[in-house]
């Protein structure tokens, strides 16, 4: 049993010796980039609603009438539905102090300052609107401001299809890669034999921007239930342009069979 047992032990060193040269591959670990840039095709923009008032009744039924008279002229837009979505509604109470002077009982001061409270109610509510046709967002953003309502935040420019163009600049990333590690091996004189492991390092994000379409012609909008051009003051905003980039990191084998000259 001993004999056998040490037999087997023999038989797997000998075959690691064997082996080892192949794992013993010299390595070229590069990195790659890949970068494509378009225009985006759709804006993500919040506004607010908030108003204040003694009563809280009061001062919620002014901010729901506000946000229902600005969903009917994003409709007007011809916004969907299912491109706005209610994100917050608040109803807190809220203190004020104020400052009076009345009349002081002491001989020596003629009035007396003081502060008291005063208690009121301060409504608010907030809605994300998702904007994908971009000639008419610097419109509809003026005509939400005019109805009432404030922009919270910045607007995001995004792109539709950005998955797509990521893959594609993924497999720009590794032919960047590829290639470095090609010129590597041509000026240390070896071959490149293979990959031997592939890591995705890097993913993209699309900017923010505080501010998108140039402003359109009025006959744009044609027999739109609005006429936009003549009621709704223009807000300018620019949404530029976006890249998409994707990063590798990959190590190459160096082929066997080459002395350090290259030979």
């Amino acid at each position: 049993m001993k004999k056998a047992t040490t037999l087997l032990v023999l038989v797997v060193i000998m075959m690691f010796v064997h082996t080892a040269p192949a794992f013993a591959a010299g390595t070229i670990s590069v990195s790659g980039a890949g970068s494509i840039t378009e225009e985006p095709d759709k804006a993500i923009i919040t506004f607010n609603v908030m108003r204040e008032d003694d009563s809280s009744a009061v001062a919620m039924e002014e901010v729901s009438r506000i946000m229902a008279e600005i969903i009917e002229i994003l409709r007007e837009f011809d916004i969907e539905d299912a491109d706005m979505r209610t994100t917050r509604i608040d109803l807190t109470r809220q203190t004020r102090w104020i400052t009076i002077r009345r009349p002081s009982e002491d001989e020596e001061r003629a009035y007396i300052t003081e502060q008291i409270p005063h208690f009121f109610f301060r409504a608010s509510n907030n809605i994300i609107v998702t904007v994908r046709d971009l000639d008419i967002l610097g419109y509809a953003i003026g005509a939400v401001i005019e109805a009432g309502a404030t922009v919270s935040g910045n607007i995001n420019f995004e792109i539709t299809n950005a998955s797509e163009l990521y893959y594609l600049a993924l497999e720009i990333a590794m032919r960047d890669a590829r290639s470095r590690a090609n010129a590597i091996a041509r000026g240390g004189g070896f071959d490149i034999a293979g990959v031997r492991s592939v890591s995705e390092t890097g993913s993209w994000n699309a900017p923010v921007a505080r501010a998108a379409a140039p402003m359109a012609a009025a006959s744009f909008y044609g027999d739109m239930a609005m006429d936009v051009a003549d009621v709704a003051p223009y807000v300018p905003v620019m949404a530029g342009e976006l890249t998409i980039t994707a990063r590798v990191s990959v190590v190459f084998v160096i082929a066997d069979g080459l002395d350090n000259d290259g030979e």
